[in-house]
C-alpha cells in the first residue's frame, strides 16, 4: 500500500509471530527510507535500532560500515548463546524462515 513503510513492516511482523514479548527486534537500515523501522522499533522495550554508516537518524546506535554489522552480529550471537538460558539453538534466530511458514 501506499502508505506502507518498514516501521508498519516491523510491526506486521512481530504481530503476525504474536511474539511482541520474545522477540528482540534488531533493525538495521543504512538510508533514509528505513528511519520509520528505527522509530517503530525504539518504542518498543528491547528495540535495537542500529543506522550503518553516517548522518543523523532516529536509530539509537550507528556503526561504520558492513564490516561493523558483521563484527556486531557475531558478538551478538556468541552473547545469546553463552548467555541465553532460553535460547534453543537456531530456531530462534530464523525469523525468516518462521515468517515464511
Amino acid at each position: 500500500p501506499a502508505q506502507a513503510n518498514k516501521g508498519l513492516a516491523i510491526k506486521e511482523v512481530l504481530a503476525h509471530l504474536n511474539q511482541y514479548e520474545v522477540y528482540t527486534p534488531i533493525f538495521i537500515g543504512d538510508d533514509f527510507t528505513d528511519e520509520d523501522g528505527f522509530y517503530f522499533v525504539n518504542q518498543l522495550e528491547d528495540g535495537i535500532s542500529i543506522k550503518v554508516g553516517q548522518g543523523l537518524t532516529h536509530a539509537k546506535y550507528q556503526l561504520k560500515d558492513t564490516k561493523q554489522v558483521y563484527d556486531f552480529l557475531e558478538l551478538f550471537l556468541d552473547h545469546i548463546r553463552n548467555h541465553d538460558n532460553n535460547f534453543k539453538g537456531n530456531n530462534n534466530l530464523d525469523g525468516e524462515k518462521t515468517c515464511l511458514n
